[in-house]
């Protein structure tokens, strides 16, 4: 009786001081990666197509965070990337963001203005001429020495209802690189991801044939792909499809994620070494660099 509590208080207190190792381990290597300080862009602005009534009008309501320190280079690289993914401009992303607010702005009057003046008096149809643009982008931590940023917008010009979309960008917190399918994965690697991704999409759905899935309404111009969107996570790689990308707005948006384990075989080697290891692997090279 004695040798088993000994035995089992022994085995307590080895997990604790492994666990207590190992997260100690896991916060010196986090602790080699660059602290990022952030603050926000925020826009929010409602202009009415004229300005003797309140509407209809648009607004714009912008929320994005930005790297504010360090300010060195890679800083200067991601908050640059931001911008060129969401405006289609290189350039300081605060800036920006107040020069495509007043472009929005210029171009709701121009388009909208004459049409609104040819209706007749009470024939409108107020919510089509109504516009809004909304944009929120905030940083997560991703794998290990990745850094995502999550952007989500919603944008209505007219119609039935508004078109809700996500980009997803990644980083390397070191260097401020944005990484690309092509940082991620080995020649020759579309076969092989087209197949895993098929496989999470019917496993997510419950099915086992692409006809059941064209039933539902998948795939039914387009075959599979790896889209642009994508997060690396801790666990894997996220694929993010919006609406009317691989199904009709009716089904919404999908998300996909396969593990870095089935994906090993087509991974580059660099970023393996560099991203996908699992924090296990890092802490066990860390205390063997310290010997």
């Amino acid at each position: 009786m004695k040798k088993s509590v000994v035995f089992v208080i022994s085995s307590m207190l080895l997990i604790c001081v492994s666990s207590g190792l190992f997260w100690y381990g896991k916060q010196q290597i986090d602790k080699q990666l660059p602290q990022y300080q952030y603050e926000q862009v925020k826009i929010d602005e409602r202009h009415p197509l004229n300005n003797l009534v309140p509407n209809p009008a648009c607004s714009i309501k912008i929320s994005l965070q930005y790297i504010k320190t360090p300010h060195n280079e890679a800083s200067d690289l991601i908050n640059k990337a931001i911008s060129k993914k969401l405006f289609d401009k290189e350039n300081d992303l605060k800036k920006q963001s107040k020069v495509f607010a007043k472009q929005y702005r210029d171009r709701y009057i121009a388009d909208i203005a004459p049409l609104y003046a040819q209706e007749e008096a009470g024939s409108h149809v107020e919510g089509w001429y109504n516009y809004s643009y909304k944009a929120d982008g905030k940083f997560a931590n991703g794998c290990f020495g990745v850094l995502n940023y999550l952007i989500q917008t919603t944008e209505y010009e007219g119609g039935a209802h508004s078109i809700p979309m996500c980009i997803y960008l990644n980083f390397d917190k070191n260097s401020g690189a944005l990484l690309t399918a092509d940082s991620i994965y080995a020649e020759g690697y579309e076969k092989k991801l087209n197949e895993l991704l098929l496989d999470a999409l019917m496993k997510k759905l419950h099915i086992s044939k692409i006809q059941e899935l064209k039933k539902l309404g998948y795939l039914s111009t387009t075959s599979i792909y790896p889209p642009d969107n994508f997060l690396l996570k801790e666990e894997g790689i996220l694929y993010y499809y919006n609406v009317y990308e691989i199904a009709p707005y009716a089904l919404g948006a999908t998300q996909l994620t396969i593990s870095y384990s089935d994906l090993d075989d087509i991974l580059r080697d660099d970023f393996k070494d560099k991203y996908s290891d699992s924090s296990i692997k890092r802490v066990i090279n860390y205390y063997s660099k310290e010997k």
